[in-house]
């Protein structure tokens, strides 16, 4: 009997095994990160999300994390943020019967924008993280977390 059981685990863990092997990674969204300098030390943060057609990304306000988009800037002396992170594409705003609330969400395309002043003259590094997550009418991500970093006064 105990044999029996054991070879069962066995077979079981190997099918999972199998089957998480062979399962598609779902990407949906794809970011670009880049910065656009404003003059006077002062920058724009531009945090741009791809989206595949039937996805979508989910806003910043949201009343749930997740699934709502979440920007972490490490504490950095030399660097002032300027307000919030913006939202600056169109956003759809539902009743989602999955989360039982509404929901804020973008669809193609979503751009984020944060201005920060530089305080400093030197080489300076600002990183961080955002946190998402995206669904379609079938499934979700789990929460996907990224890391980012810009460069100011490099070579001055």
């Amino acid at each position: 009997m105990k044999m029996n059981r054991f070879r069962f685990y066995v077979v079981v863990t190997l099918l999972f095994i199998c089957s998480v092997s062979f399962a598609q990674i779902l990407e949906p969204v794809k970011w670009v990160v880049s910065q656009k300098s404003l003059g006077n030390d002062s920058y724009e943060l531009i945090f741009k999300a791809s989206i595949e057609q039937n996805w979508h990304l989910y806003s910043q306000d949201v009343a749930m994390q997740p699934p709502a988009t979440l920007f972490t800037f490490e504490k950095n002396e030399n660097i002032q943020l300027i307000g919030k992170v913006l939202e600056k594409s169109k956003v759809h705003e539902v009743f989602d019967s999955n989360f039982e609330m509404t929901v804020k969400y973008f669809e193609n395309e979503a751009i984020f924008a944060q201005k920060i002043k530089v305080l400093t003259k030197k080489e300076v590094l600002l990183e961080g993280y955002f946190e998402f997550m995206s669904c379609d009418d079938t499934q979700c991500t789990p929460p996907i977390e990224e890391d980012f970093e810009f460069v100011f006064n490099k070579n001055k």
